[in-house]
């Protein structure tokens, strides 16, 4: 299993304001400080919207490198 993926995370793409409004839902809906969502191969394309406060999005890269482990020993485990 490799770590990369043929996807190119750009900051500030602008086609990631086109998830802004789906991001918006979830944090609505949740009642949340802070959503992130990452679309891969929608209808619109493949990106990412993060709404929230700043102090609240500079949490996010440590939650998503503990995500990416977790995913990884998962899909390492059903892929033996």
């Amino acid at each position: 299993m490799t770590d990369t993926c043929d996807m190119k995370i750009t900051p500030d793409d602008p086609t990631a304001n086109q998830f802004d409004a789906v991001c918006r839902q979830v944090r609505s809906a949740t009642h949340a400080s802070c959503a992130a969502v990452i679309v891969i191969d929608g209808n619109g394309g493949s990106g990412y919207s993060v709404i929230g406060p700043l102090e609240t999005q500079a949490l996010l890269p440590s939650i998503l490198e503990q995500m990416a482990h977790a995913l990884r020993t998962q899909l390492k485990h059903n892929l033996q």
